[in-house]
């Protein structure tokens, strides 16, 4: 007993002499999981000692096995996780019981109606808001199906926008529902506020008038009809009234098959409320009759109608045929009226006998007493350029112009092709032939109608002159005419028929323009020349045996001058006659020869009228004068210069070309 306290001392003492650095032997499995650490207050025993002591009186089936790496690792995950959860419930918490403050401003980017109120106080949201509700309380909705329009107005449909309310309901996005609503409010990128609940719409009105567009465009399809009742004038009668209804004709316009989707239609008119737009195009097909209206029009005119055939006479006024009356309708008019005429809708037209323009009453009450405008041209003495100009007037004398008709050269005459009889002729224009072809010439006789238009103070639409200055006629009243790009187009601006008469004879093509004249002035056409292109002197240099065979001197290219000339119609007002009607009007004789228009040279001056008196004098004053001036237009034409032959022997280099 005593050795053992004594050893047990020795022990102590030998702890105590380690006791600052004996504890860093310890591992941390052994301070985790030692139970066989043992303290009382009488010994202590070393950790070594008490383990294998408690290990050798332990059981061997009930020993602990210490906890392995794996394990380990799994308990610190464990904890870890428990960790990051606790954190972010107690984020959670802070989030829900203590948030940011409320700044008072509705969320970014809200729309109500296009207008973005967004980061707005409700005071300025309403403010921002009030030309659209004034928009909403003014504006009509139209509404359009095909060809029907509909007008919706605000005191029909209620329209009045409820400024409180909506800005009420842009303010509370982010801050009314649910906390996940709430959150999904304020993480839109932007919000569309529908105003509908806030517009106080008539809806049962606007579903009325859609259901109303529903049954009109719900037609099923039908082919059109054309029916004709009574019975048509015998081929023989005395009595050619017009103002006589004899048959009657309905055309039944047929109806269309329709898809509109009334109620798609009316989600439209919701939406185009809601973006604050006004105006609706509703999507409806249709599928039209099989059976083409104007197809069956025309196929009833050849069957039961027949067109007016004019009087005509020839050039002395002779009367060649009588007139012929049509009977029927207008088919042109009656077109017209189809194309605008609706589905579903019939057309009752009345047929009768139809007047002709000119009836040979009409001829032989002088519908054509009054020379209009004329021109006598005088031609070269060549076979086929006359040939040409013959069939031209032919041509010409079918010429009937109705007012407001419209005359072009190359769709009367045409292309002037071999197989149409025209001759080939080389046209002398300018001192130089033109290129030998089939209808030369042809131009002469348009640039005297050309003249004759102008003298009737009718329209021109298109007239084109020549390259170069002509010699048949004066610069600046020449038509050139080129089938397919160069024509001559005129309209007749009067309110009677004017015909045109056309004659070759002895050398000499007079065109006339004959119908009735109501003007009260006369028209002289000058022409003006405004500049002058003199040619100018080349020399062409050549060996002395040229192919050719010309010589120093001889003339290579002719000269030609060129011009700017200026055409004015100058038109003079006839005398007042102190008794009209007094006397009986002279007949015309025949046609009379025009005055041959001056070359291109400066025109006379009209008189002046002298100088004013005294102010107050009678009779002093200043007379109005008794004409005005219409300028007709301006025509160019190119210059050529002349160029000679200068000779020069082959063994010498060549003198330069001289120009002066």
């Amino acid at each position: 007993m005593e050795r053992f306290i004594i050893d047990n001392r020795n022990q102590n003492r030998s702890r105590q002499g380690n006791r600052d650095t004996s504890h860093l032997n310890k591992s941390f499995d052994d301070m985790l999981y030692g139970e066989n650490v043992r303290t009382d207050a009488t010994q202590r025993v070393k950790i070594g000692d008490a383990s294998n002591r408690a290990q050798r009186n332990r059981p061997s089936g009930k020993r602990k096995s210490v906890m392995s790496r794996k394990e380990r690792a799994t308990v610190i995950t464990l904890f870890s996780v428990a960790g990051a959860l606790l954190i972010g419930i107690v984020i959670a918490l802070i989030t829900m019981f203590g948030g940011s403050e409320d700044n008072g401003l509705i969320l970014n980017n809200v729309y109500v109606a296009g207008v973005n109120i967004g980061g707005l106080t409700e005071s300025d949201a309403k403010k921002a808001l009030l030309d659209v509700a004034e928009d909403y309380g003014q504006l009509n909705m139209t509404v359009k199906v095909l060809d029907t329009t509909i007008t919706l107005t605000p005191a029909k449909t209620g329209a009045e926008l409820d400024i409180e309310a909506v800005v009420k309901a842009a303010y509370d996005l982010g801050r009314s529902g649910s906390r996940s609503e709430q959150e999904k409010a304020q993480n839109a990128s932007s919000h569309n506020l529908s105003v509908l609940p806030y517009l106080n719409l008539n809806t049962d009105y606007i579903e009325s008038v859609v259901s109303e567009l529903g049954q009109k465009y719900s037609t099923l399809r039908s082919d059109p009809t054309i029916q004709i009742k009574g019975d048509a004038p015998p081929a023989v009668i005395e009595n050619y009234d017009t103002s006589i209804i004899w048959q009657t004709m309905t055309i039944f316009m047929g109806t269309a098959e329709y898809t509109l989707d009334s109620d798609q239609l009316y989600q439209q008119i919701l939406n185009a409320y809601d973006s604050n737009i006004y105006e609706v195009v509703a999507k409806c097909s249709v599928n039209p009759p099989s059976i083409s209206v104007l197809d069956l029009l025309e196929e009833n005119f050849r069957a039961h109608c027949r067109v007016p055939e004019n009087a005509t006479c020839d050039e002395k006024g002779k009367i060649t045929s009588e007139e012929v009356y049509g009977y029927g309708f207008d088919l042109e008019a009656i077109k017209e009226q189809v194309a605008n005429a609706q589905y579903g809708q019939e057309l009752t037209i009345p047929m009768t006998l139809i007047r002709p323009d000119i009836t040979a009453e009409d001829l032989t009450g002088n519908m054509f007493k009054d020379i209009l405008g004329s021109y006598v041209l005088t031609v070269e003495n060549d076979s086929n350029l006359i040939a040409n100009l013959k069939l031209v007037c032919n041509e010409f004398n079918k010429v009937w112009l109705m007012p407001n008709d419209t005359f072009s050269f190359n769709e009367l005459i045409g292309e002037t092709t071999r197989q149409r009889g025209y001759k080939p002729y080389s046209q002398f224009v300018g001192k130089i032939y033109t290129e030998n072809v089939y209808g030369g010439g042809v131009s002469q006789a348009a640039s005297a109608l050309y003249y004759a238009v102008l003298q009737a103070d009718l329209d021109v639409l298109e007239r084109h002159s020549h390259s170069y200055a002509p010699t048949f006629i004066a610069p600046g009243l020449d038509a050139d005419i080129q089938y397919g790009s160069k024509d001559l187009q005129f309209r007749n601006n009067t309110e009677s028929p004017i015909r045109i008469v056309a004659n070759y004879e002895n050398g000499a093509l007079t065109i006339q323009l004959l119908g009735l004249d109501t003007k009260d002035y006369t028209v002289e056409i000058v022409c003006k020349t405004d500049k002058i292109y003199d040619p100018v002197t080349l020399l062409q240099t050549m060996p002395e045996n040229n192919a050719g065979g010309y010589k120093a001197g001889d003339i290579l290219q002719t000269p030609i001058v060129g011009y700017d000339v200026t055409v004015t119609k100058v038109c003079t007002y006839k005398p007042v006659e102190e008794e009209p009607g007094t006397e009986e009007p002279t007949e015309p004789s025949g046609p009379t020869e025009p005055s041959e228009p001056t070359v291109p040279s400066e025109p006379t001056e009209p008189e002046v009228p002298g100088e004013p008196g005294v102010p107050g004098e009678p009779g002093t004053e200043e007379p109005a004068p008794n004409f005005f001036e219409v300028p007709v237009g301006q025509s160019h034409y190119d210059k050529r210069n002349e160029v000679k032959i200068e000779i020069y022997v082959p063994s010498v280099t060549p003198p330069a070309p001289i120009v002066p």
